[in-house]
């Protein structure tokens, strides 16, 4: 039944098999936290550079909310993500979209307790 109602709604229905994503066993964890003026284009600018990067975002989240003294509203971003490789030059550029964009970016490497987890 989809098939015939797809077509007659001008659909076009796919079906294709996947198989879960491998992951890097050279990438490391790292967790991503912005905070900024709520302005037009942060997660594409922010996620643009890590593509560019080939780091895999694991989990991201947004929110807004008021700044404590003027109101403002105040754009959050937090990822979880797995970073392959040496991260020096992701570094860099993180710091030259924050001078460019006004934002607070920090990439903090995750660290295994004892208990490993």
């Amino acid at each position: 039944m989809l098939p015939g109602g797809a077509g007659a709604l001008g659909l076009q229905v796919s079906l294709k098999e996947t198989a879960p994503p491998q992951p890097d066993p050279a990438a490391r964890p790292y967790l991503l936290a912005t905070t900024s003026l709520d302005t037009p284009g942060i997660v594409h600018a922010v996620t643009s550079l890590l593509r560019k990067h080939r780091v895999n975002i694991l989990d991201l989240e947004t929110d807004t909310a008021p700044a404590p003294w003027t109101g403002a509203p105040m754009f959050h971003m937090r990822a979880r993500l797995s970073v392959p490789g040496a991260v020096g030059q992701l570094r860099e550029e993180l710091a030259e979209l924050e001078t460019q964009s006004n934002l607070d970016i920090r990439l903090t490497p995750v660290i295994p307790d004892a208990a490993g987890e």
